[in-house]
């Protein structure tokens, strides 16, 4: 009897111990994964850098090149076409401006794009599995990978080849949300890491003299008591982040913007006026891995977008509500 009850007692002891290295292993994976993202959302910005690669959307590849810079806490980027088209978009702290030569069209934003940025929450885990593991080289450089997988079907997963010295981004593919399909990719063939670049290389190589110019305008003032918008049906997860008037290019009437975010995946959406000059189809749209739907609410066009399943835009958007 007492061999018996010795036996269950170490059998009970093993177990708390594989429990505790379990937690302990789960742990030190969590802040393996927080720490490689830490250093990448610092690398993708505040390193100064030049390159070649290629994107990859729809199966149709396409080669850009990059010029980074980063002085005195601002970023100045120049991204351009290698074909003959010279298409360019350069991002500073003001804006966006991209120009077309072949269509002698310059559009420029006044909102800027985040650079890929994924910011670890405490509560990520219920919504995605995500593991570390050196493997191979990008660009000839080591690199570090960081796999995220979704854990439900609101939401596509990412597979991040970071430079195992500076944590920059060389290679990134969107995969669906069952994991098994490659829908978008970026990937370095050519990197340089510099100490310093001048500001002629981040500086516009069109002469755009004589385009036509789409910019935001002076904004029209919304009537009094105008509504302010919400979605009422969110996918587990995701919450409201930002909320704000915007322009858009060529209109003076404000489009209510929203941010909804889950820490990794983010969804836009458009709430426009009437007069706006918003054209987007009602319905699905997609390009890539980015899924947009609209669909008219009284006499404003709601649009969702975002890099994530047609599912999730369709659930936001279909839950909109005035009050």
């Amino acid at each position: 009897m007492n061999s018996m009850r010795m036996n269950s007692a170490r059998r009970i002891a093993f177990g708390c111990l594989l429990a505790v290295g379990a937690t302990a292993f789960a742990q030190e994976a969590e802040e393996d994964v927080r720490g490689w993202l830490d250093r990448m959302n610092i690398a993708v910005e505040q390193l100064n850098y030049r390159g070649e690669f290629v994107y990859v959307v729809d199966g149709n590849p396409e080669t850009l090149h990059i010029v980074h810079r980063y002085s005195d806490g601002g970023v100045r980027e120049r991204i351009h076409s290698g074909d003959e088209a010279g298409r360019e978009i350069l991002r500073t702290e003001e804006g966006v401006r991209s120009t077309f030569p072949e269509k002698r069209l310059v559009v420029a934003l006044s909102s800027i794009p985040v650079a890929l940025s994924l910011n670890y929450t405490d509560d990520l885990a219920n919504y995605y599995q995500m593991t570390t593991f050196p493997k191979g080289r990008v660009a000839e450089r080591r690199t570090q990978v960081v796999s995220i997988r979704a854990r439900d079907e609101y939401r596509y997963g990412y597979l991040l080849f970071l430079d195992r010295e500076t944590a920059l981004p060389l290679k990134v593919e969107v995969r669906d949300e069952n994991n098994s399909v490659v829908i978008q990719s970026i990937l370095f063939t050519r990197i340089e890491y510099l100490d310093s670049i001048p500001e002629y290389a981040v500086a516009p190589s069109t002469n755009a003299e004589g385009f036509t110019w789409k910019q935001p305008l002076e904004a029209e003032p919304e009537a009094p008591g105008s509504k302010i918008w919400g979605a009422t049906r969110l996918p587990s997860g995701f919450r409201l982040s930002v909320s704000r008037q915007s322009l858009m290019a060529g209109s003076r009437y404000p489009v209510q913007h929203l941010v909804y975010t889950d820490g990794l995946a983010t969804v836009s959406v458009f709430i426009a006026h009437p007069k706006s000059g918003a054209d987007m189809p009602e319905g699905f749209s997609r390009s890539g891995s980015t899924n947009a739907y609209s669909l008219m609410i009284g006499d404003r066009l709601a649009t969702a977008m975002g890099e994530v399943p047609e599912l999730t835009v369709q659930r936001i958007a279909t839950s909109l509500d005035a009050r």
